[in-house]
């Protein structure tokens, strides 16, 4: 099978970028054959063995005519028999996804909230601080999360375009031929908003370290944080909820990464009295960082 895959970002920037370079490897090692399309925005890179081609982003209005004819040459050169898109906020726009829903078979990975959120994903109703289980809608104004958001604050025409362009995201792909996932979250979000469960499978997220079946007494332990120091990807509760466990088992928290909060997460630990528990490692290459998960001991 001809598989095109589809993500802005060709390159392990983060999480999704890592796993749609290693769905493409997976896919190849089944057998399949995987054309790769990306943005010229960012970094990429490049596998001799492999077809990949960069367009421009086609997300606005002005540039969705010119782009279509650039992804319609391409389907139509490649004949792929599926097309499997990523993530691509900020490369490829709702309409071209529908014209493509037309062309061939189009299945589509939810990497994150941002597909049902027009508040950059957050996920929260700030005026009352809590967790939103609302669909895309109404409730976004009532609540008017993007105005008041702590990760990305915008004027009231800006909330109203992001929530407008994000209902359209999700009428138009309502269309696709599958929907998948990779937590029951996810997916009771999706049926929240109105996608048939038919259409939303789950495929649970994975790590790529061999496992080794060895039994390890552990004196301490160890709780590790991995990910963008941001408030969205949780790190404030995440200290928060340090301050639960149990003062008789003895631990410590590595926290790897860095981000726009650094010195804020700095000083919430020492507000929580933390600072002798925490340790910041700041950024670590993604080949190193099995070598400090296999760590059975504190230092």
């Amino acid at each position: 099978m001809k598989i095109m895959q589809i993500n802005n970002i060709y390159y392990p920037l983060g999480g999704s970028e890592r796993y749609f370079l290693d769905l493409c490897q997976a896919l190849e090692e089944l057998g399949h054959e995987v054309v790769v399309v990306s943005s010229l925005t960012f970094p990429y890179l490049h596998f001799s063995h492999r077809k990949e081609y960069f367009l421009p982003s086609a997300r606005t209005l002005g540039r969705v005519k010119k782009a279509w004819e650039q992804w319609r040459f391409l389907i139509q050169k490649e004949n792929p028999d599926l097309i499997y898109v990523h993530n691509t906020y900020s490369f490829l726009s709702p309409f071209i996804l529908y014209k493509m829903c037309q062309l061939k078979p189009v299945i589509r990975f939810i990497h994150d909230t941002r597909f049902i959120c027009p508040c950059s994903g957050e996920k929260v109703i700030h005026k009352y601080n809590n967790i939103c289980k609302y669909p895309v809608g109404l409730a976004c104004l009532i609540y008017k999360c993007g105005l008041y958001g702590n990760y990305n604050k915008t004027s009231f025409p800006q909330f109203i375009y992001n929530l407008l362009t994000t209902l359209y995201s999700l009428k138009i792909s309502q269309q696709l031929d599958c929907l998948v996932v990779g937590s029951n979250y996810m997916y009771e979000e999706l049926i929240r908003n109105n996608f048939p469960p038919t259409k939303v499978k789950i495929n649970p997220l994975y790590v790529m370290i061999p496992y080794e079946e060895k039994k390890v007494v552990l004196k301490d332990k160890t709780i590790l944080f991995v990910g963008r120091l941001e408030k969205h990807k949780g790190i404030f509760t995440f200290l928060k909820a340090l301050k639960l466990l149990s003062s008789n088992v003895i631990w410590k928290v590595q926290i790897i990464g860095e981000g726009r909060c650094f010195k804020d997460v700095q000083k919430k630990v020492q507000e929580l009295g933390l600072e002798s528990k925490v340790e910041f490692l700041g950024y670590v290459p993604y080949e190193d960082l099995k070598n400090i998960t296999k760590k059975p001991l504190l230092s």
